[in-house]
């Protein structure tokens, strides 16, 4: 017996199905997106199309802000000194070259650029 690809609301009897955004909760679990239709075919488009529409990232974070959130995410549960030494080296290093870019604009050779 095949395993359903998606489940069905027994009130609204739509279709439902969870995606990873690519983003992280302060704890460090992935967030995910709801995405519901009335048919299969309608759920299949619609996942395929948040696929390919998502990055990792929303397209106006910044590095700065990402870094924000990893920190949030990740960090928590370093020492003080750590997570202090880990800002200054971002607020040093990386910051004053890329820390305003978009996440989205950022490539590898940015780096070498630098």
């Amino acid at each position: 017996m095949p395993i359903a690809k998606y489940k069905k609301e027994e009130k609204s009897g739509l279709y439902y199905t969870y995606e990873k955004t690519g983003l992280y909760r302060a704890d460090g679990k992935p967030e995910y997106k709801k995405l519901r239709a009335k048919t299969i075919k309608a759920l299949d488009e619609k996942v395929t199309a948040f696929k390919q529409g998502r990055s990792t990232v929303s397209e106006q974070l910044t590095v700065d802000e990402w870094f924000t959130r990893w920190n949030e995410a990740f960090n928590a549960n370093l020492r003080q000194n750590t997570r202090r030494n880990y800002d200054t080296l971002y607020r040093n290093h990386v910051a004053p070259y890329i820390g305003r870019m978009r996440v989205a604009e950022f490539a590898r050779f940015t780096c070498r650029s630098c």
